[in-house]
């Protein structure tokens, strides 16, 4: 009988100490996953001009958070990776001509996000004005 007790009681330390470990366990996965969530890759960016300043958001996050220490032109092959559409075939085509032309080498990723910025934020100014020349003419 007492080996019992004794057997139940080693049991019962047993069961607290997984779950005791299990909750640690939980909580670290907890945590990691808010970590991950916290810095996401950044959506595609398609030329939609609405999403230009997100983008660069985003690229911007991902770069200071998870490519630290990545060599530059690393990261700027991976942000134009993530540029894909029709609307931006044009653009990406003479961005990685003038990269493989060495016109690009010991460049800066900001100034990749910087040629984002001016070139759709151009051509959303340039959409806007076309529309006001449509209504001053009347369409």
């Amino acid at each position: 009988m007492r080996k019992e007790k004794e057997e139940e009681e080693k049991l019962k330390k047993i069961k607290e100490e997984l779950k005791k470990k299990l909750a640690e366990q939980q909580a670290q996965i907890k945590k990691m996953l808010e970590e991950v969530e916290k810095v996401r890759t950044p959506q595609i960016f398609d030329g939609t001009l609405s999403r230009v300043s997100e983008f660069m958001e985003e690229c911007t996050r991902y770069i200071k958070e998870k490519m630290k220490g990545e060599k530059m032109e690393d990261q700027i092959y991976w942000v134009i990776s993530y540029i894909q559409g029709r609307l931006t075939d044009e653009w990406k085509k003479r961005i990685v001509d003038k990269i493989f032309e060495n016109k690009w080498k010991d460049r800066h990723v900001e100034e990749i996000l910087q040629e984002i910025e001016k070139e759709f934020e151009r051509k959303e100014k340039k959409g806007k004005e076309n529309i006001w020349e449509n209504l001053e003419e009347g369409f």
